[in-house]
């Protein structure tokens, strides 16, 4: 009998036969890998006496892989506006060899800004580097960067990256007495009993800028934050993204959380969707409170203050093998069965053995 720690379906010609001395066969197995791999046959015979005899064997299969990738920033993404000169600004373009295979003929474009400088267009595995090119804005702009390159068979790698700058014609201001303010991008400013209606797309902002007794609504930014057609007056907002929801006079909401219909009242929740930045979604309804869809409560009302108290970790976990008994020097196969039996979203998942080190897993996370 032939088996393989990486491939399962082996074919013998004389499969459950006889050998005799000397004699040989080529058996064959065929499967799919995605990266390098090591892999241990073992064979186990029987002799003319029932003596059991076996043998092992170990391969080593390199999973040729190119890949490239291009990060786009900006020196500033919130541009003060000149009529005369427009705005400048100065792109970075980071772009490396994230695969195993050398990368020659390296070249960026740019939509909206030429040239490009760029150290070098030869990238070996592992390596990077930092290009830019400097451009004058008059309007907002969103602008598509490229990379392409070369591998050794000539193949021809691309990928692309957009970036959004904003030129502000509101900075630095304060605007109050129930001012209305419409299709503008505000940075640095204080908003005070103002109906502030941005309607030009998802990319209007409001950005670093004080807002207090207002009411929002269209598509804008505050803080970082994704504002859809939403009611907010009195509230502080962490870096979250709002849509649909009514938040008034509240201060406790998550950070990094993303509100869908949700309706927040002080700190607590009435209704709607909160998915929290580790992806676990929490919903409050008339039925109850749920955790990722399993009812925690009868309560219509969640405190997220008290978020906590309603999250549940817990993590099962069991150990067997392919068999209890084996010669000395054999070799044995543990089996390792994790299950999320909590209400959350787990991560960063790592199993490990005493006595085996080389521990494979799927993935490192579970819902």
């Amino acid at each position: 009998i032939v088996s393989d720690d990486k491939c399962s379906n082996i074919t013998c010609p004389m499969n459950n036969q006889n050998l005799g001395v000397n004699e040989s066969m080529l058996c064959n197995c065929t499967t799919n890998i995605t990266e390098d791999t090591t892999n241990v046959a073992i064979v186990y015979a029987k002799t003319d006496t029932n003596k059991p005899v076996n043998a092992s064997a170990t391969a080593f299969v390199k999973v040729v892989h190119p890949d490239i990738y291009l990060r786009k920033s900006a020196d500033n993404k919130n541009l003060g506006y000149n009529t005369t000169s427009g705005a400048r600004v100065t792109y970075f373009y980071v772009t490396g060899n994230s695969g195993n295979l050398n990368l020659t003929n390296i070249t960026l474009t740019d939509d909206k800004c030429f040239p490009i400088n760029c150290p070098t267009n030869t990238l070996n595995n592992g390596m990077s580097m930092i290009c830019s090119c400097t451009s004058y804005l008059f309007v907002s702009t969103t602008n598509i960067a490229g990379v392409s390159a070369s591998v050794p068979n000539g193949t021809i790698l691309r990928v692309n990256a957009t970036l959004w700058i904003s030129v502000s014609n509101i900075t630095g201001s304060k605007v109050d007495n129930k001012s209305l303010i419409v299709n503008s991008n505000i940075t640095y400013c204080n908003v005070t009993n103002s109906t502030i209606s941005i309607t030009n797309g998802e990319h209007s902002t409001l950005s670093d800028s004080l807002i207090t007794n207002s009411n929002i609504s269209g598509n804008s930014t505050i803080k970082n934050s994704e504002i859809l057609n939403s009611l907010i007056i009195n509230s502080k907002v962490n870096n979250n993204t709002i849509i649909n929801s009514t938040i008034i006079n509240s201060t406790g909401i998550p950070a990094n959380a993303t509100l869908i219909n949700a309706v927040i009242v002080g700190d607590n929740m009435t209704g709607g969707n909160l998915l929290s930045e580790f992806g676990d979604v929490i919903t409050v309804n008339a039925s109850g409170i749920y955790i990722n869809g399993i009812k925690t409560g009868n309560e219509t009302s969640l405190n997220l203050s008290n978020v906590g108290e309603y999250l549940h970790a817990e993590i099962q976990f069991e150990k067997t093998a392919d068999t209890q008994k084996i010669s000395f020097g054999g070799n044995v196969t543990y089996y390792y069965v994790v299950k999320n039996i909590g209400n959350i979203n787990l991560a960063n998942i790592n199993v490990a053995d005493d006595k085996c080190l080389n521990i494979t897993c799927p993935k490192n996370a579970l819902a």
